[in-house]
């Protein structure tokens, strides 16, 4: 799969997914706390640059996952 549409791929999912992020570190919101704030977003409601940096992070554990 071309890396263009693979992130693509990717944005569509996350932006009609319901997961919330944290508005500080950008980690998936959990039960517990991840940097001791407490406001969550959704991935649509985050901005450009850092809902391309979770793409970018999604892909990269994707090319380590395939690797092995």
């Amino acid at each position: 799969m071309k890396i263009k549409s693979f992130k693509a791929e990717i944005r569509y999912n996350l932006m009609h997914s319901s997961t919330e992020y944290c508005c500080y570190c950008n980690d998936v919101k959990t039960f517990l706390s991840c940097c001791k704030e407490n406001h969550f977003v959704t991935f649509k409601d985050l901005d450009d640059e850092t809902q391309e940096a979770i793409i970018n992070k999604e892909v990269e554990e994707y090319e380590a996952w395939s690797k092995t």
